[in-house]
């Protein structure tokens, strides 16, 4: 399972989004261990990525994942939501899937790497055309 990310300004809803990358679910908790470790040698696609936002102004968070096997495919998103960064913190933006249509965002403060913080955000929604829904993209 992909899941691309963008980021931008909150007051600018769903434009000039600026694409951050995109991650992979290992699958760590579902699949045995050694399928995990095949996958993370055969993929390019990362499972973490970085990004700096500046501190004090509200930003949004675009995330839109997709999925396939050799039996189906499908995708969920995008999510969008907006949360107000402070200085000299790190975040961290997970990705939730939820069965196979269904998904979701959440944000921590991780700076104390013992401790994950859960941070307040606010749902965004952004207009998707009909060619994008049928053809599966985020519209984004």
């Amino acid at each position: 399972m992909n899941v691309d990310y963008s980021i931008g300004a909150a007051d600018l809803t769903c434009k000039d989004l600026q694409k951050v990358g995109t991650v992979r679910d290992k699958g760590e908790n579902v699949l045995l261990p050694w399928i995990v470790k095949l996958t993370e040698k055969v993929s390019s696609v990362s499972d973490q990525l970085e990004a700096s936002v500046p501190a004090g102004q509200a930003v949004q968070v675009a995330s839109y994942g997709n999925w396939q096997d050799t039996k189906s495919k499908g995708n969920c998103g995008p999510v969008i939501m907006s949360f107000l960064p402070e200085g000299k913190h790190t975040y961290l933006v997970e990705f939730v899937w939820q069965g196979t249509a269904r998904c979701m965002s959440r944000v921590y403060d991780v700076t104390d790497p013992a401790s994950k913080v859960a941070v307040p955000t606010v749902p965004r929604t952004c207009p998707r055309s009909v060619i994008d829904i049928w053809l599966g993209r985020s519209g984004l």
